[in-house]
């Protein structure tokens, strides 16, 4: 114990072992076997030395939720679940088993299903576990059910990509618990992903009510309005984001940037990039960020002046000639990004292309024809 308290653990897992080759039902040594084994990531281990402390008194749910609850403690939620799972085959209702078992297998899930683009099919079999529990919990405490586990039924269907499943219990739930934001958040992000998004809006407005201080609400709104291509509506709840300190102005803006990036540089919509940039220019960004968007914002400018300078008129070069200008001074203003990225040279021969279109413009006004 004294290994174990200093964090010594192997040590201290090798003196438990000791113990237990002295006593096989020494009861502590089994615990603190399998604790740190599940510490040290020695999942097997730890639960055959916990599978032989309930083979002690395997029916005893409490004794079973606890060698759980240690596992899930160590880092082993898969292995806290099928400990809880062998429980419920022999008391298939007992309600706390089934509210740690949906627990367990909802961050099982989660653990695995981390940095993945799709669901694992490992995962996918974790999220119906758990809403085969936490669904039988509901049937049997209702209303009553703790808001977490309803929240977890919600976000289990969102992850398994059974969105009107989501929204249909939301719209239950929130029948009985219609003061719980975390549930009209979750609702929100139902509606969004079958496009309902004015009602997914809506939704995130509920939030705002119920809890000002809830993260992330105002951001959440402007990126999906940000998505539907809703420029005007998204600028004034991204300002709000900013305002209320839940994001920066430079996450703000570079949500901004990507947007313009995406459907405006890579799609040469040059109308599109230009626009957004200039409304990210207008949050109290940081010279990094400003240079970062001077840069692309110039070179969409230029694209868009190219195309506008035909047929090459006195018209079309008066009003391009600005245009080019604009261009030139955000490029120059932009030489520390530029440098940063190791595209200084392209920098460079952006500005020398700019300057003999600014030349050809000048002599075409000048000629007056």
């Amino acid at each position: 114990m004294v290994f174990k308290n200093q964090d010594r653990l192997e040590e201290a897992l090798a003196e438990f072992q000791q113990v237990l080759e002295l006593d096989q039902l020494h009861e502590d040594a089994m615990q603190n076997a399998g604790y740190i084994s599940a510490l040290l990531g020695q999942d097997d281990e730890a639960r055959a030395y916990y599978e032989q402390y309930l083979q002690l008194d395997p029916t005893n749910a409490v004794v079973r939720m606890n060698v759980a609850y240690q596992l899930a403690k160590a880092g082993d939620p898969l292995g806290a679940m099928q400990f809880i799972e062998t429980g419920l085959e022999v008391d298939p209702d007992n309600v706390e088993l089934l509210k740690q078992h949906g627990g367990f297998a909802f961050t099982a899930g989660g653990e695995l299903s981390q940095g993945q683009e799709e669901v694992p099919a490992e995962a996918v079999e974790l999220y119906r576990k758990a809403l085969t529990s936490f669904s039988r919990v509901y049937d049997l405490e209702g209303a009553e059910m703790d808001v977490r586990h309803l929240q977890n039924m919600v976000a289990a269907n969102i992850r398994l990509g059974d969105f009107q499943a989501a929204i249909d219990l939301s719209d239950q739930v929130l029948e009985t618990h219609a003061s719980e934001p975390s549930l009209w958040s979750y609702y929100a992000d139902a509606l969004r992903r079958t496009g309902q998004v004015d009602e997914a809006i809506a939704a995130l407005e509920r939030v705002k009510e119920l809890d000002p201080e809830y993260p992330n609400v105002s951001a959440r709104q402007g990126s999906w309005l940000l998505q539907e291509g809703r420029i005007d509506d998204a600028i004034p709840l991204l300002q709000q984001a900013v305002d209320r300190g839940t994001q920066t102005a430079d996450f703000v803006c570079d949500m901004l940037f990507n947007n313009a990036y995406q459907k405006g540089i890579q799609s040469e919509e040059w109308s599109h990039a230009i626009r957004v940039m200039r409304l990210a220019k207008q949050f109290d960004i940081t010279d990094d960020m400003r240079q970062k968007v001077d840069f692309y914002f110039g070179y969409a400018i230029l694209k868009d002046a190219i195309v506008r300078q035909e047929p090459g008129t006195k018209e079309t070069a008066q009003a391009t000639l600005p245009l080019f200008q604009e261009a030139r001074r955000l490029l120059q203003s932009a030489s520390g990004y530029a440098q940063r990225q190791n595209r200084e040279n392209d920098r460079l021969g952006l500005i020398d292309n700019i300057n003999i279109y600014i030349e050809i413009q000048e002599a075409i006004i000048k000629r007056g024809r």
